[in-house]
Formats: structure tokens, sequence, C-alpha cells
């Protein structure tokens, strides 16, 4: 998604959709968020 410059908010929220439907623990989407906020934060830079 990121690739595709959709925005920071629909990819957090697919993901968690996402998380919801594969039934992920709370840990492991706080993982995958936290890697997320770190990607877009890391390439807002670059967008600019």
């Amino acid at each position: 998604m990121h690739a595709f410059a959709l925005s920071h908010e629909l990819c957090t929220e697919f993901l968690r959709k996402q998380s919801f439907i594969a039934n992920m623990s709370a840990e492991q989407e706080k993982v995958l968020r936290d890697n997320v906020n770190r990607m877009y934060k890391e390439t807002a830079k670059w967008r600019a």
C-alpha cells in the first residue's frame, strides 16, 4: 500500500481490519503497526 502511495491512515485502517480477520494477538498487531508507522515516518522526507 505504501508503494502505491496510499495514505498512512488507509494503511493503518487496513492493518486493523486484517488483524481482526486473522485473529492476531494485540502484540502481533502492535509489531505490524509499529513497522508501518516507522516506514511512513522514514519515507515522509522523500515524498515531500
